[in-house]
């Protein structure tokens, strides 16, 4: 169940809980000093903003409010401090404080506005925000985050564990998968510890390394079955790349194999430190390794990528190189958009008139598309 909460403040003022004449070491410290307070006293309290003290300064001040304040959705009533009927209990909250940095480890905490638009909670055992994981929580969530089990399904089970309990937070659950997989790494940044993980299974792998730094620049890496596969469907092969959207902050290469009955089966991953032609021919020649030197794919699929298209007729002179016919689509229908304005013509032209052109069988067919 829900926590109880409601638009009228209890009128107190509680700067004075706040009042210390402590100094901590860094802002992080009086958050959490300021954050077990507001607990006991029966609200949260998060981050807001921070700035510099002084335009040339490089001392900062942040500042801390309550959970239902800072920043948030515009309300659709005005004549009331909530929103009606919505998931969220942001309220306008204005109790807030900040911590100033006097010197390097060296900060001040001091109260801006000690009041409350809304009531405090009255109860805290349901709301997730206040009561957080116990340790059988804990334990089951770390259990499962190592089975490879998905947050939503983490989030479902606790649910079922304890139905008093409001559904947790899927923030939650991905913050303490994150500790998890440090604690698991010991350590070691996430490339290394996927290269150790790719050893550790058996991967077929390589790896190259900055020869100043030592930082891992390439690595490839596939599955021994994905090998077997690939050396008996080695007739298309898809590769896409996907650029800074994972944990390593690389390019992230797919390769894609397809079956004879349409069935696509992924071959190899790669990550590479820079997106010009000599990463693609170093991935290149590392999926071509998989293979014998007598056979090689009879088509490869990507998407209108310069450096790869370069690299494609050296590493595999013998392929059909193939454009994505997904990406050309899009394409088309942003052309279009951009030159119409229009989403539904955009659409129409890209699904209909283009496709019959390209679906065209023959001479005949693709000149009167």
């Amino acid at each position: 169940m829900r926590a109880q909460v409601n638009n009228d403040g209890d009128g107190i003022d509680y700067s004075d809980h706040f009042t210390t004449t402590l100094y901590f070491a860094s802002s992080l410290e009086a958050f959490n000093w300021a954050y077990e307070i507001g607990l006991r006293l029966g609200f949260g309290i998060k981050r807001a903003s921070n700035k510099r003290v002084g335009r040339n300064s490089n001392l900062r001040q942040d500042y801390f409010v309550c959970r239902m304040g800072g920043r948030g959705p515009v309300n659709k009533d005005a004549d009331s401090l909530m929103r009606g009927n919505t998931a969220t209990a942001w309220c306008k909250c204005k109790f807030s404080m900040k911590v100033i940095e006097l010197e390097e480890n060296k900060w001040k905490l001091v109260m801006r506005y000690g009041f409350h638009n809304h009531a405090l909670t009255l109860y805290c055992d349901g709301d997730r925000y206040f009561a957080k994981f116990d340790e059988e929580e804990l334990a089951y969530i770390d259990a499962q985050v190592r089975a490879h089990v998905r947050p939503a399904i983490i989030s479902a089970g606790l649910h079922q564990r304890n139905p008093e309990k409001s559904r947790p937070n899927r923030r939650q659950i991905y913050n303490r998968s994150q500790k998890v997989r440090a604690e698991e790494r010991d350590g070691r940044n996430p490339k290394t510890m996927m290269l150790a993980l790719a050893v550790q299974h058996k991967y077929v792998h390589y790896w190259v390394t900055d020869q100043e730094t030592d930082e891992l620049t390439h690595v490839f890496m596939a599955h021994p079955e994905a090998v077997k596969m690939f050396r008996s469907y080695y007739y298309v092969v898809l590769i896409d790349f996907t650029y800074k959207t994972n944990e390593y902050r690389l390019p992230l290469v797919e390769m894609v194999g397809v079956t004879p009955v349409g069935k696509s089966f992924v071959i190899a991953y790669a990550l590479v430190t820079h997106e010009s032609e000599d990463g693609y021919l170093w991935v290149l020649r590392k999926l071509k390794a998989l293979l014998n030197d007598v056979v090689q794919p009879n088509a490869i699929v990507t998407d209108c990528e310069a450096g790869l298209l370069n690299a494609i007729p050296t590493v595999f002179p013998d392929s059909s190189h193939l454009l994505c016919l997904w990406h050309i689509y899009s394409n088309v229908e942003t052309k279009v958009l951009d030159i119409m304005g229009q989403d539904s013509c955009a659409k129409h032209i890209t699904c209909n008139l283009f496709e019959a052109v390209v679906e065209a069988e023959t001479k005949d067919k693709f000149n009167v598309a």
